[in-house]
């Protein structure tokens, strides 16, 4: 059903509804009735110059006529809960208490299907203001069988195709956005079984980040990398957590230092006073005698070497 024309547009006062959605997406429809006799004009025209703290995106007529007061891309106060105001459209229906005309029901069923199909607002998510916080609105379809008669025939008595977790991309860039259209910020999150990190925007991070004070290493497809990794020809080892590691650390069964950049040493390495040697994989040699630079040393089990061995001063 295509959208209906919009008769009129008188913009909300800026005191009335809050810009834009707070990087969440539309996913609910909420129905409303105004309670008054006022036509929907002489709404737009008092929510557009007082400071009523509130408001709503359309407002239907009684001959069917719809007209606007605030843009779908921004939030409306009509719900009672400033969460759900930031996820749904508000629709009122200009009615002191009676039932809407079959007009308005018309008008009703072709901007919220369009809602539907737009947004991929699924029927059960078309709802009532009463459903959001108990509050008697709309008036006329607080009976259960009235507002389902009402419901089925607004929104098609078809559910839309739910919405579903999805990598977007935009100018180059990559954001992951959930069903219900929330999206991480500042964090992790794991995707089919992998972790990615998310700036403040929410804009997936590649590369090496900081985070929490220790360094993670992030492919060209944001995941992130574990593991031994060839960074412009040095070794950096990041632990299962994904962190980078310095100083001694055991690889499988073999020892490796890592400098305070994360890089992997080879040859002499000096620490808490004794001198060890790591072989050109990086490994730490161990309960052996090596011949290095002409020269035999011996270190025992701990890898250190022992004090008889000659070749190597103090530098």
């Amino acid at each position: 059903m295509a959208m209906p024309s919009v008769a009129e547009f008188v913009q909300c006062d800026s005191r009335n509804y809050t810009r834009g959605r707070g990087g969440h997406a539309v996913d609910h429809a909420v129905v409303h009735y105004t309670g008054t006799d006022a036509n929907a004009h002489n709404n737009l025209i008092y929510f557009s110059r007082n400071s009523a703290k509130a408001s709503a995106h359309y407002f239907v007529d009684r001959d069917g006529t719809l007209r606007q007061s605030v843009s779908e891309a921004d939030t409306a106060w009509h719900a009672g809960k400033f969460a759900m105001n930031q996820r749904s459209v508000g629709i009122e229906c200009v009615s002191a208490g009676e039932d809407f005309s079959e007009a308005q029901v018309s008008t009703l069923a072709a901007l919220v299907q369009d809602l539907m199909a737009r947004y991929g607002i699924p029927a059960e998510n078309v709802i009532r203001h009463y459903d959001v916080t108990g509050k008697e609105c709309p008036a006329p379809y607080l009976d259960p069988d009235k507002w389902r008669a009402l419901h089925d025939r607004i929104t098609g008595g078809a559910t839309a195709p739910a919405a579903k977790d999805e990598w977007v991309q935009k100018d180059g860039r990559w954001w992951y956005r959930h069903a219900d259209g929330s999206f991480t910020k500042s964090g992790w999150e794991l995707v089919s079984g992998k972790w990615y990190l998310f700036d403040a925007e929410g804009w997936m991070l590649t590369g090496w980040q900081r985070k929490d004070g220790r360094w993670y290493l992030l492919g060209a497809d944001g995941a992130m990398l574990t593991g031994w990794q060839l960074i412009d020809g040095k070794w950096y080892f990041l632990d299962e957590s994904g962190a980078m590691a310095t100083g001694w650390r055991m690889v499988g069964d073999k020892w490796y230092f890592l400098d305070e950049n994360g890089s992997m040493r080879q040859g002499w390495q000096r620490s808490g006073g004794k001198w060890y040697w790591l072989n050109a994989d990086g490994s730490m040699s161990a309960d052996e005698v090596k011949m290095i630079g002409g020269t035999f040393y011996g270190f025992d089990s701990s890898g250190a070497m022992l004090a008889h061995s000659i070749g190597l001063t103090e530098q």
